[in-house]
Formats: structure tokens, C-alpha cells, sequence
């Protein structure tokens, strides 16, 4: 029963693009409402609290179609910027030490061919 609920906060929380101060605030209210609801009723199926409090989807669009989008969209944006910013930091961190190290790696192979000559160069002198 307490699994059931906590899936469907679960649910509900998936659909929000992103999570601000005000949707933390919208989420703990409806999960107070979901508990005390499992609390007082026998919830078998997770379709029943569907049936009761509605569709995940249903009720983020209700809760952005009473709020102003604007904020909402300038969080999505700058997290979207943010999210590139990370992934073109990482191919770059993962371009240079692939360099480095395909520049480490013929570095050595250099200085053992170079020391396999002075071994010969050392052993022509000796005879």
C-alpha cells in the first residue's frame, strides 16, 4: 500500500520538467494528500489512486495551466544551456586526455627505441 503511493508521487514528479521551489511545495501537498488518503482507504492497484486524484499528466498540466509559464520556460532554458555546457566540458575533458595520452604513449615508444640504439651504439663500442 505504501509502495503504491509512493509510486504515484513517483509518477507525478516524472512529469515536471523541472523542479523549482513552488512544484517542491505542490508535490509535498498532493503527497500529504496521497498518504493521508492510503492511510484512511485500502489501495490495491495503483490505477485506484489514478481514479481518485487523476492522471500524472493530468495534474501537472492543471498545475501549470493555473501558474505563469514564463519563469518556467527560463528555468528550462538555462537548465537545457547548463546540461550543454557539461556535455561540450566532458568531450573536450575526454579529447584532451586522449591526446595526452596518445602523446604519452608515442613518447615512450620514443624514448625505447631511442635507448634500444644506445644499447646498440654502446655494444659496437665495446668490441
Amino acid at each position: 500500500m505504501k509502495t503504491l503511493c509512493q509510486q504515484y508521487i513517483s509518477d507525478v514528479k516524472s512529469f515536471f520538467p523541472s523542479i523549482r521551489r513552488k512544484e517542491k511545495i505542490f508535490i509535498k501537498n498532493l503527497k500529504n494528500d496521497v498518504e493521508c488518503y492510503c492511510e484512511e482507504n485500502t489501495v490495491n492497484t495503483i490505477s485506484e489512486l489514478y481514479n481518485v486524484f487523476g492522471q500524472p499528466n493530468e495534474i501537472v498540466n492543471s498545475y501549470y495551466s493555473d501558474i505563469d509559464i514564463q519563469p518556467v520556460l527560463k528555468n528550462i532554458k538555462t537548465t537545457r544551456y547548463i546540461k550543454t555546457g557539461i556535455i561540450i566540458f566532458i568531450l573536450i575533458s575526454v579529447t584532451a586526455a586522449s591526446i595526452f595520452g596518445i602523446n604519452a604513449y608515442l613518447t615512450q615508444k620514443a624514448f625505447e627505441e631511442q635507448d634500444m640504439r644506445f644499447e646498440e651504439f654502446d655494444r659496437k663500442k665495446m668490441k
